[in-house]
């Protein structure tokens, strides 16, 4: 057994056979790469009706900013195309960046319309919605801007609950504030009996149904690492120059 620590939890996992990527019959197995143009909002007329719901969170200083993880997960608030939806899948180790260290999943997020949910009106089937793992807080957190590109019409006060399904998962979550990361915790885990295991090779986070036993060939990502840009001329020069050896004096 391989223990694991991540934040404030400890995982125990079992070891893994093969490297690489992974596969499972459920799950489409092809990438997706961050999608560059950001489809939300829908109207500006449907922004101030929603803002007055949420404006007491204007002021909040969030945690961990939603724009911060765009920036290195890719624009959100889309609907899923190529996009992974279902689990296993790999998420995203987070090198750099003021969230650096931790892991991220893009995951297809949509209302829960099972007969005990009290929804209103005609929601869209799911949206895309970049999240990070945090099991540090006791709820998982959902961005208010994903409620309303689903067409939800509760009340999106921060700290209300709601009933979703995330990645097929039914997870009840907490509204967070404006601007705020979607962030999942250690319930969202136990509600859908997954295991999380790191893969080396792949350097990403995976998660699993514990009882699922995936193929070890290629579990998908839900997002592509970014590649790193590469150096100008000039900039290669300069490093090269900073690394030179002073003569020394005769």
């Amino acid at each position: 057994m391989e223990g694991y620590t991540y934040g404030d939890e400890k995982f125990t996992t079992s070891p893994r056979k093969g490297s690489g990527s992974f596969y499972s019959h459920r799950s489409d197995a092809s990438s997706t790469c961050a999608p560059s143009i950001d489809s939300f909002p829908s109207s500006p007329k449907k922004w101030d009706y929603h803002r007055r719901h949420i404006s007491e969170s204007s002021s909040y200083p969030p945690q961990h900013s939603r724009t911060e993880l765009n920036k290195v997960m890719g624009a959100d608030m889309v609907t899923p195309t190529t996009d992974i939806t279902t689990i296993p899948c790999a998420g995203l180790r987070i090198s750099h960046g003021k969230l650096a260290g931790l892991m991220g999943w893009r995951f297809a997020v949509e209302l829960d319309t099972s007969p005990s949910s009290k929804y209103t009106g005609t929601p869209r089937n799911s949206i895309v919605t970049n999240f990070i793992l945090d099991t540090g807080i006791g709820k998982s957190h959902v961005p208010p801007e994903t409620l309303i590109a689903l067409g939800y019409s509760g009340s999106l006060k921060p700290g209300a609950q709601v009933a979703l399904r995330i990645q097929g998962i039914r997870t009840k979550c907490v509204i967070a504030h404006e601007g705020e990361a979607g962030r999942l915790c250690g319930q969202f885990l136990t509600s859908g009996s997954l295991t999380l295991y790191f893969d080396t090779k792949l350097d990403a986070p995976v998660l699993y149904v514990a009882d699922d036993n995936p193929d070890a060939a290629s579990i998908p990502r839900t997002i592509q690492p970014i590649s790193s840009p590469r150096l100008s001329l000039k900039a290669a020069v300069n490093a090269l120059l900073a690394f030179r050896v002073p003569r020394s004096s005769t």
